[in-house]
């Protein structure tokens, strides 16, 4: 009787031996091998979770409105468009009661690394000292962005008179994408 339970231990120990070596060993380098991709996986789902807060982020400074988006592409728009600028320059000149006497313009590349180019205007007006003053903050306030460079006042009749006409030149720099 003694025989026959060692007899069965023993088999059941064999059993257990065949069962470690034949399931539980190889299972072993496979839940090491899912544990490293459960790892590399949980990296991965970080960096996608980063990179969707970061687009959510640069979401939130995007103008929301069609009508933004408009504003900011006439500030600097995607052309040179010197008519455009001809025209806004003309149009504040004309508000102001002011005479628009010549234009030339010199453009320069756009910088490569922002992509931005610059469009300088020589102009020439006629008008009064208050006429440029409020010229200036006309053009200041103007949609497309413009930058007043150099001013150059010529008197044509001397006078004490705030409304005596003067001549003024105007460098004036404006902004495109390329």
């Amino acid at each position: 009787m003694q025989n026959k339970k060692n007899i069965i231990s023993l088999i059941l120990v064999l059993a257990i031996l065949v069962v470690y070596m034949y399931y539980i060993q190889p299972s072993r380098g496979v839940l090491a091998q899912d544990t490293q991709n459960l790892v590399a996986s949980e990296q991965k789902l970080n960096d996608l979770k980063n990179s969707v807060a970061e687009l959510e982020s640069l979401k939130a400074s995007i103008p929301e409105s069609a009508a933004q988006r408009q504003l900011l592409l006439a500030q600097v728009p995607t052309e040179v468009d010197q008519d455009g600028l001809i025209k806004d320059l003309n149009r504040l000149a004309q508000s102001r009661g002011i005479e628009l006497k010549n234009i030339g313009f010199s453009l320069a590349k756009a910088d490569p690394n922002t992509k931005v180019g610059v469009i300088t205007m020589s102009t020439g007006f006629e008008g009064t000292y208050q006429d440029l003053i409020n010229l200036l903050a006309d053009i200041e306030k103007n949609a497309r962005r413009m930058r007043v460079k150099n001013i150059s006042v010529q008197v044509l009749e001397v006078s004490r008179d705030v409304s005596a006409n003067v001549t003024f030149t105007l460098a004036i720099e404006s902004y495109y994408q390329e």
